[in-house]
């Protein structure tokens, strides 16, 4: 797999599903919970809004990965890959240390796959020379 975009796409959706599973732990855990109701009822829906847009980042770079020209998916997958590394430090590691938010085992288990697959999207990204991307082809109607 010599075609950096097929690396990245591949990382981004390794991410997605750690950040699936994930939250779906905490939906099962919050099964077992007395009140669960408050649990996702204590979000606005700026706060829903915010977290959406946060899903939906490594999900749209799947398939931007693919699509976006050389020096344009370069600089959306470092962007995108410091905005999702940042945010799983914040909620599952940093966060707790100080009291803000709270975490569980399989929560931090999750964070250790995530972050070291996103820093490593930032890496591959910020290392890619736009030259060394081979050109997607498509078949001709000859």
């Amino acid at each position: 797999m010599k075609d950096i975009r097929a690396r990245l796409s591949i990382l981004w959706v390794f991410a997605t599903l750690n950040y699936i599973y994930a939250d779906v732990f905490v939906c099962f855990d919050a099964l077992g919970s007395n009140d669960v109701r408050s649990m996702f009822l204590h979000f606005s829906p700026g706060a829903w809004l915010g977290i959406a847009i946060l899903m939906e980042i490594p999900m749209a770079m799947i398939l931007l990965s693919w699509i976006l020209k050389p020096e344009a998916n370069r600089w959306a997958n470092i962007v995108a890959g410091v905005i999702e590394t940042l945010a799983v430090l914040f909620t599952q590691f940093i966060g707790p240390i100080f009291n803000l938010t709270t975490t569980t085992s399989y929560y931090l288990f999750f964070g250790t796959m995530e972050v070291p697959c996103t820093l490593l999207i930032v890496w591959y990204a910020w290392r890619w020379k736009s030259d060394a991307a081979v050109p997607i082809v498509t078949p001709s109607a000859n």
